[in-house]
């Protein structure tokens, strides 16, 4: 009977050490829009079958969005501290935004300026004039981009040539996040109820499988 308790304590810890935690971060202003419904919609699945879920909502957050060099020092705002904290938690990072004049809304770059700084994302390993001596901290972490936009995603990947994704992803990789995959939808003007609501189970399926 104590062998048998014990087996299922070993399960239980086993299971909550190896539950994904995964970071969700909403750059839409609008609670009504509906980047804000595929965010809710990842994030229930996810906690649903198992994993731990954090979202950070950009626009609810207290932060200097002009970058003015990079500042090592103690003056950092608590909600960039919180963020940094939750990203070095995370071991999956999603990205849910609006593509807005061919790329991502500017207070999602100013976030990943603020936050991924040296000491943090990467370092320099004390060689400063050694380009290629910048070793990255965040390794083993994935990241998915869930974007919606008014064009077809096809024509934004071949014509205007994907500059949301291959921005963010060159971004991660220097961090060393080098998984990084993408979710377009669109065109969202001329959606219909019908396409919505397919475009929101594919957010849930995804969030279903931790990806």
């Amino acid at each position: 009977m104590c062998i048998a308790k014990y087996k299922r304590k070993r399960i239980l810890v086993k299971k909550y050490i190896l539950q994904k935690k995964i970071l969700i971060i909403n750059s839409h202003p609008d609670k009504d829009s509906f980047n804000y419904a595929l965010s809710a919609k990842y994030a229930n699945s996810a906690l649903l079958n198992g994993a731990l879920v954090e979202v950070l909502d950009l626009y609810k957050l207290k932060f200097k969005h002009f970058f003015k060099g990079i500042d090592l020092s103690n003056d950092i705002e608590p909600d960039i501290i919180k963020a940094q904290s939750l990203i070095r938690w995370a071991d999956h990072i999603v990205f849910v935004f609006p593509i807005w004049w061919a790329t991502f809304p500017a207070l999602l770059k100013s976030f990943l300026e603020r936050v991924l700084v040296p000491t943090f994302s990467v370092t320099d390993n004390n060689k400063p004039n050694e380009f290629f001596e910048w070793h990255n901290l965040l390794n083993g972490k994935t990241a998915r981009i869930i974007a919606t936009m008014d064009s077809p995603p096809l024509f934004y990947i071949l014509k205007v040539k994907n500059p949301a994704f291959n921005t963010i992803k060159d971004i991660l990789n220097f961090c060393g996040i080098n998984k990084v995959r993408k979710t377009y939808f669109g065109p969202m003007k001329v959606s219909d109820h019908d396409q919505r609501t397919y475009w929101l189970n594919k957010a849930e399926n995804l969030g279903k499988k931790f990806k």
